[in-house]
């Protein structure tokens, strides 16, 4: 399977909301990813469980995980294999301020708009 495949599926489950279950994809082809391959899944893999705990309100494990994701991410961006990595991180760092503005206690309104995507750049 080429990556532009495995990235295929990953953005299918990620933005079907279905993030732990993309994480679970993504570790299985990360395990034998080797070098900059490697440490593009495995940034993948925290934004994918960073938003499984935004859907379920742990806002410690949102920002810890996010956090991660976001800061591996970023030397992918604006793209790799075809994914728009820059916007990807763009929104995820969104869900990370948010969580982290919640647990200081503030309250939050989420929108739509909040929630990255997994889309991949027209060529």
């Amino acid at each position: 399977m080429s990556t532009r495949e495995l990235l295929a599926e990953a953005a299918r489950l990620f933005n079907d909301k279905l993030y732990f279950e993309c994480h679970d994809y993504l570790e299985d082809a990360w395990q034998g990813a080797r070098g900059d391959e490697r440490a593009f899944l495995q940034g993948l893999i925290h934004v994918s469980v960073g938003m499984y705990h935004v859907a379920a309100a742990n806002h410690q494990g949102a920002v810890n995980l996010l956090s991660r994701g976001v800061e591996a991410l970023g030397r992918f961006t604006p793209s790799r294999e075809g994914l728009d990595v820059e916007a990807l991180v763009s929104k995820a760092s969104i869900c990370r301020d948010k969580s982290s503005r919640m647990l200081a206690g503030d309250a939050i309104e989420w929108a739509v708009e909040d929630v990255p995507r997994m889309e991949f750049v027209v060529a």
